[in-house]
């Protein structure tokens, strides 16, 4: 019933948007769209990790990623057929997101019975697995850069911009279909290891990036596996907080989780960008290498101390 609500939250706040002309009334329903989205968004993954289990739960989050990163590429690319003009767009775009209301219709009886955290409970998720948190914090400001700072990167590194666009097309590309093999090693190897070893590829993509620009055949396929990388510590992590947390916890902790990605996905930009004006290009690996970097240093701390 909660991630009905946020459907319908969601399909009210985005109609009334070609109603008012008003950038100020734009900006309290897109941050009403936002909490409709936050309460689809948390309890959907609750619903995941508390229908799974420690051996099939990296197979369905892998899947469940695969599908939300499908939802973010085909939001623009349906627009570039539908347009921007009058009200056919915002139809057609509520129209697909009341779609996900059918198989919800047909679930209710099966949903989870979901528990309350204690209020002093909901913070100390951070402090019980703070690896998991920093990884989707990392792959949310990676994650971001790639899609909104790579090609203008890549036109400050001297690509025709045919070519600069396609960098962040590929490596979305890679977000998408690398989630299911990810997922799929999931449940076949140690989490903990796997997120290291995901947290390490994306620390050497964003170091030898300035490099593999030229030639074509390393660029292509280095951008698509460090694509799914950033998403795949999302995945592996969503994987670790179900195994970690249950009951009342969860639900807390998968709030928070989701939380900090978007507190990463709205910090890296604004860090890449500013650190891109002051020392050009460059700006745009340092950030990612910086924040891989700390991931790796905190995963390599708690290994050693056999904590997540």
């Amino acid at each position: 019933r909660s991630m009905m609500a946020g459907i319908a939250l969601i399909i009210v706040s985005f109609l009334l948007l070609p109603v008012f002309q008003s950038l100020e009334m734009w900006f309290v329903l897109r941050f009403l769209i936002g909490i409709g989205m936050s309460v689809h968004w948390i309890v959907s993954e609750t619903w995941l990790n508390s229908a799974t289990t420690s051996t099939n739960r990296g197979l369905y989050a892998g899947l469940y990623a695969t599908l939300m990163g499908a939802g973010f590429a085909a939001g623009p690319v349906l627009l570039t057929f539908i347009g921007i003009d009058g009200w056919t767009p915002f139809f057609i775009i509520t129209g697909a997101i009341a779609l996900a209301a059918i198989p919800l219709t047909l679930a209710i009886d099966c949903a989870p019975k979901l528990e309350m955290s204690a209020p002093s409970e909901r913070w100390s998720a951070i402090r019980k697995a703070p690896t998991i948190f920093i990884a989707v914090f990392v792959s949310g400001l990676a994650e971001t850069n790639l899609m909104s700072l790579m090609p203008i990167y890549g036109l400050q590194m001297g690509l025709p911009q045919t070519e600069a666009v396609l960098l962040a097309a590929v490596a979305i590309a890679g977000a998408v279909c690398l989630q299911l093999p990810i997922g799929w090693l999931n449940d076949r190897m140690n989490r903990r290891t796997l997120l290291s070893a995901s947290g390490l590829i994306g620390f050497a993509g964003a170091l030898a990036l300035p490099f593999i620009l030229e030639p074509e055949y390393l660029r292509w396929p280095v951008l698509f596996l460090w694509g799914g990388v950033a998403m795949g510590l999302y995945t592996i992590g969503l994987a670790e907080l179900g195994d970690r947390f249950t009951n009342s916890a969860l639900s807390g902790a998968n709030a928070l989780y989701v939380m900090t990605y978007c507190i990463g996905s709205m910090a890296g930009p604004p860090i890449a960008g500013a650190l891109m004006d002051g020392f050009g290009p460059n700006g745009f690996p340092i950030t990612l290498i910086a924040a891989f970097s700390v991931f790796l240093v905190m995963a390599t701390l708690r290994t050693f101390t056999k904590k997540v």
